[in-house]
């Protein structure tokens, strides 16, 4: 009995479009560990070496500056202005941590007139951070609004943002900076 021919359709291929691969070709393209853990110990070990490939994969990453790694905090064109704006110049707020030794220092010395020097300048060091970090507040919101007059979100994350960066030293923060001290961001 001869079979009726079926009418094409258009929209799809006929067939696959390439032989169907022996077997023991398919076993040596297939991809993942040889053989499946002998047990449970040696499944959670293999796992935990996974995870931590990853954990290292993603801190690197993000050493580098790499935007896939970043975390939400850190994460979008808004904050990435805003770390510029504050690796664009000096501040204040990085000394904060050698003023801090320094000025301990001078409160432990027995003469009089250096523990009153010492207090008195540290006075002068929380006045000068906190002016620096109105500042600084203030060009980021002008900034920000300014690139991005859509940006929804809160201004007041975005200063605390660039305060919580700009108390970091520069060497050690995280992302690390892309823009050098005096560069327009």
């Amino acid at each position: 009995m001869a079979r009726p021919e079926q009418p094409e359709r258009s929209g799809r291929p006929v067939g696959k479009g390439r032989p169907t691969p022996k077997r023991s070709e398919a076993q040596r393209h297939r991809r993942g560990p040889a053989h499946a853990p002998a047990n449970r110990k040696e499944a959670a070990r293999l796992n935990r070496d996974e995870a931590r490939a990853k954990r290292q994969r993603a801190r690197e990453g993000l050493r580098r500056g790499d935007e896939r790694y970043l975390p939400a905090r850190d994460a979008g064109p808004v904050r990435r202005l805003v770390r510029d704006v504050v690796d664009s110049r000096r501040n204040a707020l990085s000394l904060f941590l050698i003023a801090a030794v320094v000025l301990f220092v001078g409160t432990l010395v027995r003469v009089p007139f250096v523990r009153t020097a010492s207090v008195a300048m540290w006075f002068i060091m929380v006045i000068i951070m906190v002016a620096d970090s109105v500042w600084l507040g203030l060009l980021v919101r002008r900034t920000a609004r300014t690139r991005f007059p859509e940006y929804d979100g809160r201004m007041g994350g975005l200063v605390f943002y660039s305060i919580t960066r700009a108390s970091q030293m520069r060497r050690l923060r995280v992302p690390p900076p892309k823009v050098s001290v005096g560069q327009r961001p």
